[in-house]
């Protein structure tokens, strides 16, 4: 009995621990399994508010500002909606790339805010 509890502990762990790699960076086409606003909006805010936690160079610091000055959650989730539906050769790209080029795209009002110049 306990060698059968044992195995199924075991089993659990590693099915959990093969299931849920923590470095894999999800590519730009994750955006698209988000269905819902609300998921969209939860996801925005955690990737801005991790993007903004490292890097304090003044191109970072100038995007930052453009997108707290100019653009709401909601804009920039259409935005992000936008730069997905007609780019799908960028799905590929990592996620994080993806989001900061859908929001910095020629003609937004955050254009010309590239954070990585």
């Amino acid at each position: 009995m306990k060698l059968a509890f044992l195995l199924c502990l075991f089993l659990i762990c590693t099915c959990i621990g093969v299931s849920q790699d923590f470095t894999t960076i999800h590519a730009f086409q994750y955006w698209g399994t988000l269905q819902t606003p609300v998921e969209k909006m939860i996801f925005l805010n955690g990737f801005t508010n991790g993007f903004f936690a490292g890097s304090r160079t003044s191109a970072f610091l100038s995007f930052d500002e453009c997108l707290e000055n100019n653009l709401t959650t909601v804009q920039a989730i259409a935005m992000v909606d936008k730069y997905y539906k007609e780019n799908p050769e960028k799905w590929n790209l990592p996620l994080g790339n993806g989001i900061v080029l859908a929001l910095i795209v020629k003609g937004g009002p955050c254009a010309g805010k590239d954070p990585w110049k």
